[in-house]
């Protein structure tokens, strides 16, 4: 099979690329994976390289990394199915957004420097979305590579697993986010009509979440394992402020007011 070869940087024009699936000049999905400083970034690359699905682009966002990062990243960048995106650190939400803005897939899927996909993750959402047009945002369940004394986090990742539906998902919005951010794949037109992630003192995640639910965009999960979700200390999870408790409490609190307001006639 003939092979393209393909390295787009934001300030040059893309070279064209044939899909294996489409035959048109543009990947069917495009996979975000904003990095700095990450110690498994090689693992999450590769987890992406080796997936059942052919049809996707990679794109690496180097957020001003410091360590050897940016020289594995640097390995890959003459694949034909990879962009690398340089860009001095303004944080996640900065190049979550820089990797939108960037990518040319109908679907874009998240993905952290610190987990690892499973190798048919992106057809089996794929194929959920193809097979389902009422739902933009499709997740899978997690497999946790963590400490098991952790287990704080062992029981929210078991209470997540346990909510597929869309149904069970929007019941659940304002009990905790009940989607891992790195397993989510979205229609990218969901993005025009309601905005990508936002910067503030909250969790954007959670934040882009609640902002799709408000807006009734319906989500779903494949009932089978997607992706192996790392916990680290080093994980912003655990180190930035606008993933505390309390920032989850602030943002949940805005969006609950908003739905009272609307669904309850005595708010």
């Amino acid at each position: 099979m003939k092979k393209w070869k393909f390295l787009r940087w934001v300030q040059k024009e893309p070279q064209k690329k044939k899909t294996m699936e489409t035959g048109d000049d543009h990947p069917l999905i495009s996979v975000i994976l904003p990095f700095f400083n990450a110690p498994f970034l090689k693992e999450a690359i590769e987890s992406i390289l080796t997936q059942t699905y052919p049809n996707y682009e990679l794109i690496l966002v180097d957020n001003g990394s410091t360590d050897e990062s940016s020289e594995v990243a640097d390995s890959y960048q003459d694949l034909p199915n990879v962009v690398l995106v340089r860009e001095p650190m303004h944080g996640v939400v900065h190049a979550a957004n820089k990797g939108i803005a960037v990518a040319r897939g109908e679907f874009i899927a998240r993905m952290d420097a610190d987990d690892i996909s499973i190798p048919n993750r992106l057809e089996l959402q794929y194929e959920h979305l193809r097979r389902n047009a009422d739902v933009d945002v499709v997740s899978g369940l997690v497999k946790y590579l963590g400490s098991s004394e952790n287990e704080g986090f062992t029981h929210y990742v078991n209470w997540l697993n346990s909510i597929l539906s869309k149904k069970e998902i929007y019941l659940n919005q304002f009990v905790e986010f009940p989607i891992a951010n790195p397993s989510m794949m979205f229609r990218r037109e969901i993005v025009a009509k309601y905005g990508a992630f936002s910067d503030g003192d909250f969790p954007e995640d959670y934040e882009f979440f609640l902002r799709l639910q408000s807006h009734g965009v319906a989500m779903e999960k494949v009932n089978t394992p997607i992706l192996q979700w790392r916990d680290t200390p080093g994980r912003l999870t655990r180190t930035d402020s606008k993933y505390t408790n309390e920032a989850f409490f602030r943002i949940k609190a805005r969006y609950l007011a908003q739905w009272l307001k609307a669904n309850n006639p005595y708010f």
